[in-house]
């Protein structure tokens, strides 16, 4: 299938090698931010030193790449002129939050329906296959969209559909309707594959051709990032707020952060009017 769908993208002759210093730099800035967090989820004060020094670090490092890569930047893994293009950081910010907001909830989802619905490992995964119908059944016609109206209107209607599809759960109690509850995750799906598919083909318009493998390094990169601090925040918000007004209130909290109005796919919508439009 591959060799007869695929197209076939000629290899660039020259481009850049494994740069040591770069990996190093970058994978030191994101697992000392990542520890900052996760010892401050871990009940932790925030000013305390363990919480402080890994989240140092991390601003020491980020400046450090940035050196590095302004004084190298034929050898750096991730160049500055990407950051040059609009639509490129509208693309790197969302998926950054996406990562959180997307790959956030569906960490607390299945903890959710677990602990606070009182489900099993088995029914847990089979109330969420009501999301991935609506993420399955919008990411066949989302390039259709993109193609069309451009990915501006695209990511910011799948971000009313995402918030429309999360909200409730801040609502939710053990006794809400299982049907209700499945009907939710259909459109959660839904408006998760509209915030994934556009931003990643954004994220190239406009760059020329030989920074398109550091855009490729640079989006992969920062949407697992951005899942993996989601997990961590909203771990801190449930942990904190379990003490004080029990577990499934917690978890609406948690929820509210990840899509109410300082949560954080609400404040994807900002990013997502500097990325490529077309006029319907």
């Amino acid at each position: 299938m591959l060799a007869w769908k695929m197209p076939a993208f000629p290899a660039p002759k020259a481009g850049k090698h494994l740069d040591i210093p770069s990996i190093s730099l970058l994978a030191g800035l994101f697992i000392t931010a990542i520890i900052g967090i996760t010892r401050f989820s871990s009940g932790d004060k925030f000013l305390s030193a363990n919480v402080l020094t890994p989240l140092i670090m991390a601003t020491a490092l980020l400046l450090g790449y940035i050196l590095y890569a302004w004084l190298r930047p034929t050898k750096a893994l991730v160049s500055l002129q990407l950051f040059k293009s609009p639509t490129f950081n509208a693309s790197a910010i969302i998926l950054m939050l996406s990562g959180i907001a997307v790959n956030g909830a569906m960490f607390l989802l299945p903890l959710y329906l677990q602990n606070s619905r009182g489900l099993s490992v088995v029914w847990s995964g089979t109330y969420l296959i009501a999301q991935g119908v609506g993420l399955l059944l919008s990411r066949s016609q989302i390039g259709k969209l993109t193609d069309s109206i451009g990915a501006r209107w695209v990511v910011l209607g799948s971000i009313l559909i995402a918030i429309a599809g999360t909200l409730p759960f801040v609502f939710f109690t053990a006794k809400t309707s299982t049907w209700l509850l499945l009907f939710v995750l259909f459109i959660r799906g839904i408006g998760q594959g509209g915030l994934t598919i556009p931003v990643m083909a954004d994220s190239y318009t406009g760059l020329p051709q030989h920074l398109v493998a550091e855009a490729t390094t640079a989006t992969r990169m920062l949407q697992n990032i951005g899942g993996a601090m989601g997990t961590a925040v909203l771990a801190t918000i449930i942990q904190h707020e379990f003490p004080l007004v029990g577990l499934n209130a917690a978890y609406q909290t948690a929820f509210m952060w990840s899509v109410g109005s300082v949560g954080f796919i609400a404040v994807t919508a900002i990013p997502a009017w500097f990325l490529s439009h077309k006029p319907v």
